[in-house]
């Protein structure tokens, strides 16, 4: 069943009407919209009867409330001062225009504006806010690059948005001790990066590991390519400190590679921010290989590859990483970065 119903597109200054034909849960929209990046859409209808209010957002896909006041207006001044107090003004993001960069991470089949987002950059910082929350019953939701694909970072409830971005330090090398202590916002791959010339490595590597962070890296427990030989994330993390739901803050453990007790660390590590939001980490540093050697063996079907992978294991071989492509994947490799790989 179709209804159709006019309503007015308002971007600044600009005003025109439209028509828009509503099927079953999909919108169209056909108008004459004025050229801006963001549209906001109002109209009243009525369908099977019912009369409603709603609105949305054309250009910019994604759902906007009629009510344009700043999402953040709806929370007390006094709950801004504080967390003002805490990071300052330029730790605090509000605005609609601001808070639609924090609505999801890299899964964005259902996008969630917060109402706030908070920039810490030191533990104490962050267990501040979370404190604040807590006595004011708002949901909080750990953020790090936004890379993740699960859609743990988006703020399905509103709420504070605590992005740890700014808390990108390398604390402390212990290389007799093989670790090394870090801030969440770390990426990934700098991190390996700095500890190169120490002969180092931090071993798990994500798809997106020029862009992704030790904190999200903990929270998802990632692997990648070289978890096959290496262990996932779970297997480099040694002790976390982090932040309790209450605001409490609190070492998992001593960061020593053997400990005895319960393992805190590996309860925290995948749990995706459920248990608290990790703000250090002690991570163990992996000894570089001392030669590589990359092998291509070209197959003439995808079973008698995957079998070949695992003949190898069978026979005790394990190698750093194995990766396979079928005729698609290499076409494309080809296409993007000239290797010119046999297709």
């Amino acid at each position: 069943m179709e209804s159709s119903f006019s309503g007015t597109v308002c971007a600044e200054s600009s005003c025109d009407s439209f028509s828009v034909a509503f099927v079953g849960r999909t919108r169209y929209a056909a108008a004459r919209v004025p050229a801006a990046r963001y549209v906001c859409v109002t109209w009243l209808a009525s369908h099977c009867g019912a009369s409603f209010t709603t609105g949305m957002c054309v250009l910019g896909i994604m759902q906007t409330p009629t009510d344009r006041k700043t999402k953040s207006m709806y929370y007390p001044a006094e709950l801004i001062r504080a967390l003002h107090a805490v990071v300052g003004e330029r730790g605090v993001v509000m605005g609609d225009a601001a808070l639609m960069t924090y609505e999801a991470d890299g899964c964005v089949m259902d996008l969630h504006a917060p109402n706030i987002v908070v920039l810490p950059q030191t533990s104490e910082q962050t267990a501040a806010i979370v404190k604040i929350a807590h006595q004011a019953r708002i949901p909080v939701v750990a953020r790090g690059a936004g890379t993740g694909l699960s859609g743990g970072a988006t703020p399905i409830h509103g709420g504070i948005v605590i992005a740890m971005t700014r808390m990108d330090q390398v604390l402390e090398v212990d290389a007799p001790n093989r670790r090394v202590r870090v801030q969440p916002g770390v990426i990934n791959w700098e991190l390996s990066q700095q500890l190169a010339p120490h002969g180092y490595a931090f071993m798990p590597d994500p798809s997106s590991q020029k862009a992704c962070t030790l904190g999200g890296n903990i929270a998802n427990n990632s692997g990648g390519p070289h978890c096959l030989k290496y262990g996932m994330t779970t297997n480099h993390v040694l002790a976390l400190r982090t932040v309790l739901p209450n605001g409490d803050l609190i070492w998992t453990g001593n960061g020593r590679i053997d400990t005895v007790g319960y393992d805190l660390a590996g309860v925290m590590t995948g749990s995706e921010g459920m248990f608290g939001i990790v703000t250090e980490a002690w991570v163990r540093m992996t000894r570089l290989p001392e030669a590589l050697r990359v092998v291509l063996a070209l197959f003439p079907d995808i079973p008698s590859a995957s079998q070949t992978v695992s003949t190898i294991i069978a026979r005790g071989i394990l190698p750093a990483a194995l990766e396979m492509m079928d005729k698609l994947a290499i076409k494309a490799v080809n296409g993007m970065y000239k290797l010119g790989l046999p297709d």
